[in-house]
């Protein structure tokens, strides 16, 4: 689960506090608060004692753009992983993939089962109808979106580099680029 960034902003600029595990924080008079650990000791006398382990960033935003930080706080929550892989022939060993929405992230990024595309899974962050463009760093055979289980349905696009696509909110899109 995302964790949602604490911030201050005036009409300019702001700071988020950004944290991969914790839920005790607050603002009160332009003052951000963390809560590290709670250590209480009832009902059980050995809760939360022992090492503990936690990341936090301090990240000034521009104010008018604060949906910049779940993009952030997804990245601390969920960094990039790289896993070695084999390529089928198909499928690219490198490529590059971006969206237009700040407000849309691509989560997955990973090769179909027979290597004949490419899977891309998005999601909006911030609950609200977005249009964005995805761009796909070159011209591919086509582009369909696909279910949850990755069973194609509709053709966005062929011939392209960049397909649009409607994002209601929270929505989970997944998309399939072949010819990579």
């Amino acid at each position: 689960m995302l964790s949602r960034p604490s911030s201050v902003r005036d009409d300019v600029f702001g700071v988020a506090l950004l944290n991969d595990c914790k839920y005790g924080y607050d603002v009160l008079n332009g003052t951000v608060r963390i809560t590290l650990i709670k250590a209480a000791t009832a009902p059980d006398q050995n809760a939360d004692q022992g090492h503990h382990q936690f990341t936090y960033a301090l990240l000034p935003f521009d104010a008018e753009n604060p949906e910049e930080l779940d993009q952030e706080a997804y990245d601390l929550n969920a960094p990039l992983r790289v896993l070695p892989a084999t390529t089928s022939g198909h499928t690219p060993a490198r490529f590059s993939v971006a969206t237009s929405a700040a407000n849309v992230i691509i989560e997955t990024v990973k090769p179909t089962r027979d290597g004949t595309g490419i899977i891309l899974r998005l999601f909006e962050t911030q609950g609200q109808h977005t249009n964005t463009t995805v761009f796909l760093g070159k011209v591919v055979e086509a582009v369909k979106t696909a279910t949850i289980f990755e069973d194609e349905i509709d053709t966005l696009g062929t011939d392209c580099e960049a397909v649009s696509i409607a994002f209601s909110p929270f929505a989970i899109v997944t998309l399939i680029a072949f010819g990579f």
